[in-house]
């Protein structure tokens, strides 16, 4: 519902409010925020991982949220009227993988879901990349190294033909 309301999306920063205004109006020339379907990023280990770790000691449990999943599922079989779709989960680093709690009930449930519409589904949670540091910038988001390696693993696994 953001993008059907004029400027709501830039709402909440008054600085996006301008550059949403003049964007609209072609006043705002900028270099796309994505290449090649991915944004580049130049960044290492930010430890904001580390920090969370120490305020989560023990273990953690994401929220997932059933009602925003429906409206994904249902966006999906939208989408599946004009075209085949593919799920892909990219690597997140392990160590925060091992903190999750409730990970294997989310991807029985992402799993289940693919099958039953019929979606492939690849999953790089247990890739290699996961196990390295120096590929991510923080626990969930890979840095340029780790996004350039990872482009070689969906070109090689021919996820685009499936």
């Amino acid at each position: 519902y953001q993008h059907d309301i004029p400027l709501f999306r830039y709402s909440y920063n008054p600085k996006m409010k301008v550059i949403g205004l003049y964007s609209s109006l072609g006043k705002y020339q900028r270099d796309p925020v994505l290449r090649n379907g991915y944004r580049i990023q130049d960044k290492n280990w930010d430890g904001s991982f580390d920090e969370f770790k120490r305020s989560h000691p023990k273990d953690y449990s994401v929220n997932f949220d059933p009602k925003v999943f429906d409206d994904f599922i249902r966006f999906n079989k939208d989408l599946m009227k004009e075209s085949s779709i593919t799920w892909v989960i990219s690597p997140y680093y392990n160590d925060y993988k091992e903190m999750i709690i409730n990970r294997i009930a989310i991807e029985k449930r992402i799993e289940r879901t693919s099958n039953q519409l019929q979606i492939h589904l690849f999953d790089y949670t247990n890739h290699p990349l996961s196990q390295d540091k120096s590929n991510f910038y923080n626990s969930n988001h890979l840095n340029r190294q780790g996004v350039e390696q990872f482009m070689k693993v969906l070109l090689k696994d021919k996820i685009w033909t499936n």
